[in-house]
């Protein structure tokens, strides 16, 4: 694929990333920001430990997956299921609640 393909692919994808990020926040704060997760924090997987690192770290969705050689959408499961585990509202306050509670070092 070439350079300028690869990049109109990644702006058009930019904008749905945030549109997820708005609808994801939306749904966390619908199940209630305030309870304790079930399983508590702890209950990241690894796997998901290292997609908030790379959060916390400012590389978007697109970012991540190139990283991590994954798709998109995989990405944005794992940052959803950030969200609901953590039940944070957005990026930021997952990763407020990461430095919280010691999940980024």
């Amino acid at each position: 694929m070439d350079a300028a393909r690869r990049n109109s692919i990644l702006t058009a994808y930019a904008g749905h990333s945030r549109r997820f990020d708005e609808i994801a926040s939306r749904h966390v704060e619908r199940l209630g920001s305030a309870a304790t997760p079930p399983g508590g924090i702890d209950s990241l997987s690894d796997r998901q430990l290292e997609v908030l690192r790379l959060v916390a770290d400012g590389l978007s969705n697109n970012e991540i997956c190139l990283q991590l050689e994954v798709t998109l959408e995989t990405v944005k499961t794992h940052v959803l299921h950030i969200y609901q585990r953590l039940h944070a509202r957005n990026r930021a306050h997952a990763v407020h609640l990461g430095h919280m509670h010691d999940l980024l070092n």
